[in-house]
């Protein structure tokens, strides 16, 4: 308990558990929302089938991007976790994007 309360110190500054942790995973989740409303936006036509294509797109470059950062000896194993769930976050925005805006742009 005493580590938990170690790693959580340091609030809103550049070396604290907010900046690194959470708000990387609140800008993934816009990111992932923007992304995924855009392509049913721009889309010609099939907008649903074109985002769920584009989405499945950032999904797979996400998966390599992910690869490297596991398999890089050079890099921590924070930073690898930190992509990881920020990656996650990412899919689940743009994938909860095209469900429920999927009724609005067919």
């Amino acid at each position: 308990m005493q580590w938990f309360g170690m790693k959580m110190q340091g609030g809103f500054s550049e070396d604290g558990w907010y900046f690194l942790y959470i708000l990387p995973v609140i800008s993934s989740v816009a990111f992932g929302w923007l992304y995924a409303y855009i392509t049913l936006y721009l889309a010609p036509k099939g907008k649903v089938v074109t985002a769920s294509v584009m989405v499945t797109v950032l999904c797979v470059i996400s998966v390599i991007g992910l690869l490297f950062m596991w398999l890089n000896p050079h890099r921590e194993l924070g930073e690898a976790i930190q992509a990881s769930l920020s990656s996650i976050a990412t899919m689940i925005a743009a994938i909860a994007t095209i469900v429920t805006q999927k009724g609005d742009f067919e």
